[in-house]
């Protein structure tokens, strides 16, 4: 049960919780499913495997995409070269002498080459990364290098020039001592949201582009930019 308060009559009053559900979540309107009826090829990957949907869930039955790293990532856990007793982010987080968030980029690098050519074979993926920053902020500077190599690679190869690319974090920091600043208080519950929209998109449709615009200095979620794309008739 869950006490709230009437703002009218200032009594308290119980309502019943949500009961959490631990999946599996087959059934559920994933938001890849919509571009695979439009057949797009798929792609998720998340590197830490007790996040996200098998955070004290059972995920999925059957792969949600046509490339699904779920199996990929776990066998890497079971290898001598990682520590499996180390709680919720590795203190160590690679495998042999690769960097687990880098083993991500590559990943991701390696579909798009693939499959993302031209606009008649569409692609959609999701890709989180995790195991780095989570419970440590010291060492979110080791992606940066990474990171900017592979936006230069897909930049250069123009494999942005028919694509959405959504760059963001679901959450600040919630463990450091960040957070007993100002700014650390706000990035907690306000993380980064950048968008980068191609100039096809852009001439295609304007009044996207002006929504967009608007939005710039509102409030958002992640579930907006899903209403987004749904509406779209994504």
């Amino acid at each position: 049960m869950e006490t709230k308060l009437d703002p009218k009559t200032k009594k308290r009053y119980q309502v019943k919780k949500i009961i959490h559900y631990p999946g599996p979540f087959d059934d559920h309107p994933f938001i890849v499913k919509n571009f695979s009826r439009l057949n797009y090829t798929t792609y998720f990957s998340e590197e830490w495997r007790e996040s996200a949907f098998y955070n004290l869930k059972n995920g999925f039955r059957q792969a949600p995409t046509d490339y699904y790293l779920r199996q990929y990532w776990l066998s890497l856990y079971e290898t001598m070269s990682y520590n499996k007793f180390s709680g919720n982010s590795n203190p160590k987080p690679c495998y042999l002498n690769k960097l687990l968030h880098y083993l991500s980029l590559d990943w991701l690098e390696s579909f798009i080459n693939i499959h993302h050519k031209t606009s008649d074979y569409p692609t959609f993926g999701i890709m989180k990364m995790n195991e780095m920053s989570h419970d440590y902020l010291e060492r979110l500077f080791w992606i940066d290098y990474d990171l900017k190599t592979l936006f230069e690679n897909l930049f250069q190869k123009k494999l942005l020039n028919n694509t959405i690319l959504i760059f963001c974090g679901d959450h600040g920091h919630r463990q450091h001592r960040l957070r007993l600043t100002r700014i650390g208080s706000f990035e907690a519950k306000l993380p980064f949201f950048s968008m980068l929209v191609p100039e096809s998109f852009k001439q295609q449709f304007p009044q996207v582009m002006k929504n967009l615009k608007h939005n710039e200095q509102s409030m958002e979620n992640i579930y907006c930019q899903r209403e987004c794309f749904i509406y779209h008739k994504v």
